[in-house]
């Protein structure tokens, strides 16, 4: 899964999964289309991932698949269409709402390098680690009942700003695009 991003500060980050497990990341800092495109391609060789199973934020990166047409769009505004389908307002929503139940549940976890690794991000003077921004992460995740009863994350600028240092979710999102697949599914 990769959090796609070519412009603004926020972080490339892409994570390599087995099942629901992370044990690899790639995280860039400012980079281009091409580049981004490289990157999933280059972590998709290196552990033998079909392209067909990277999931990569496709709100303002349609062009992945200008270079891996096979790779699976994930549009975080897009109508939510799992099995709880009408407890979400969007797509975003839905696949938090999975992430929010895996994690309260234990089911998700990452490699000790990998909760140890140094999380580097451009905007902030202290580097942490995947682990502590991880927590911090979901430490500002909120959901609204909006009026027809659904519910609706936080917008992306007030959990930022709740985040702070002028960070965004950079590690949560990619965790959240794993549920797509499983959307279906009962909890």
């Amino acid at each position: 899964t990769a959090d796609i991003a070519d412009e603004g500060d926020d972080n490339f980050t892409c994570f390599a999964w087995d099942g629901f497990h992370i044990f690899d990341t790639l995280v860039l800092g400012k980079t281009t289309p091409k580049q981004n495109a490289e990157a999933l391609l280059m972590m998709a060789r290196k552990y033998q991932i079909a392209t067909n199973h990277i999931i990569y934020d496709a709100t303002r990166a349609r062009y992945i698949n200008d270079y891996i047409p096979d790779a699976i769009p994930y549009i975080s505004a897009a109508s939510p269409r799992g099995m709880y389908k009408y407890e979400a307002s969007r797509l975003k929503d839905e696949c938090y709402l999975r992430l929010v139940q895996m994690l309260n549940r234990g089911y998700i976890s990452m490699s000790e390098d990998i909760a140890g690794k140094t999380y580097i991000h451009n905007v902030m003077k202290q580097h942490i680690t995947f682990f502590n921004e991880f927590v911090e992460e979901c430490s500002v995740v909120r959901f609204n009942k909006v009026r027809n009863g659904r519910q609706s994350l936080l917008t992306k600028k007030e959990m930022n700003k709740m985040l702070g240092k002028g960070r965004s979710m950079d590690v949560l999102d990619p965790m959240a695009m794993r549920m797509l697949p499983i959307l279906e599914y009962a909890y």
